[in-house]
């Protein structure tokens, strides 16, 4: 039975894949509307477009998710008839849901996009336990 020769020779990895140009300012979120699409790590001005657009039959929500699911954590934003805008955040049980109102689109991006990346700016908002954190 022959054996092949014992070959030293280094050999080189391949040349990396090059990745195409990402926004540096990517969030790890999961973005459900109304209308049934969801959207993967969208960047803030995405997310601000996406925000102000709502309002419309059919297009008033936008659920937002970490990319890494957990049940009942979410925050969400509803944009109603005469324009102002409900958000919601949840940290898991009915006890922990809570709302606060604005008419201004760019503060509901705000904390959303600060709720998406994690930083707690977020907080300040005057939030209020909602109707079934009180009752549930």
């Amino acid at each position: 039975m022959d054996t092949p020769p014992a070959h030293h020779e280094e050999t080189n990895p391949p040349p990396p894949i090059p990745l195409p140009d990402l926004p540096s300012d990517l969030l790890p979120i999961l973005v459900s509307t109304e209308d049934g699409r969801v959207r993967a790590r969208v960047t803030g001005a995405e997310l601000t477009t996406l925000l102000a657009g709502l309002g419309t039959v059919g297009n008033r929500y936008a659920v937002v998710e970490h990319a890494k699911i957990e049940d009942q954590v979410f925050i969400q934003a509803w944009r109603g008839d005469d324009g102002a805008y409900r958000v919601e955040h949840r940290a898991g049980s009915p006890q922990q849901h809570f709302t606060t109102s604005t008419a201004d689109p760019a503060y509901v991006a705000d904390l959303l996009t600060s709720w998406a990346r994690g930083d707690s700016s977020w907080l300040a908002a005057d939030w209020k336990p909602t109707a079934r954190a009180t009752t549930d």
